[in-house]
């Protein structure tokens, strides 16, 4: 065995571990790779207590407990002072994305305001962070079947104007149309409404989806509410 060859897989072994929270583990890999090439520059034990409360300062940011992740990202820089990070904003960097997906999750199972509110604070933690046009669509599109839309008139707007500038959601545009314009049908933009709904039926190729926007459309113009409790709620049952 070429021992010397081995030994950056035995390193990269131990960082597993010590990500794994077995440090121990970690510390016997990385001895063991300086013994089989002692030109391996690294502390074993400051490798490993450094990785390991790193990780575990990556997952308490992801959890929302950014405190204690800053807390975590401080100590690991003690123990590996070459670790180029600002636990400050490493901790709120990860916290704001996993904000919003707890945001989404709440917003799909009807909890809007509070989903309103973590992705204001994800926004709050990171101002840098870039909301995509999914997520908005989500709470748009949700919100407005659980009787929010009013306060998610906003998100429509981002949902719509973010996927115009989004190469990847340039195409499917409509789509994130078709949450807008049920949100604006619902606060009383009828015009707005059926422009929105219009693009629907432009672009889908989909005939039964274009004949159900299609009457949205003309139940609208002719004074009428399409969205029904008993519209809204099987909507929100073809959403799952």
């Amino acid at each position: 065995v070429d021992k010397i060859a081995v030994a950056p897989g035995l390193v990269k072994q131990g960082e597993k571990l010590a990500k794994e929270g077995d440090i121990d583990g970690a510390i016997a890999k990385f001895k063991k790779a300086q013994k089989w090439d002692p030109k391996l520059e690294l502390e074993p034990e400051t490798k490993a207590k450094a990785i390991a409360i790193f990780t575990k300062g990556k997952q308490l940011a992801k959890e929302g407990d950014v405190e204690g992740a800053i807390a975590n990202f401080k100590k690991a820089k003690e123990w590996n002072p070459e670790l180029e990070l600002n636990p400050e904003t490493k901790a709120k960097q990860l916290a704001g994305p996993a904000k919003v997906e707890q945001g989404e999750e709440l917003a799909r199972q009807g909890e809007i305001t509070k989903a309103l509110s973590l992705y204001k604070e994800a926004q709050q933690l990171d101002p840098n962070l870039e909301i995509n046009a999914n997520y908005w669509h989500e709470i748009c599109w949700f919100g407005s079947l659980h009787g929010y839309a009013a306060e998610v008139i906003d998100a429509c707007e981002k949902a719509v104007a973010k996927a115009s500038k989004n190469v990847l959601f340039y195409k499917i545009k409509a789509r994130f149309k078709q949450s807008r314009g049920l949100a604006r049908a619902l606060t009383g933009d009828t015009a707005g409404a059926i422009s929105d709904f219009q693009a629907i039926v432009e672009w889908t190729g989909n005939d039964q989806w274009k004949a159900k926007v299609q009457k949205w459309i003309d139940e609208l113009g002719a004074g009428k509410n399409p969205f029904t409790e008993e519209v809204l709620k099987g909507l929100l049952e073809e959403s799952w």
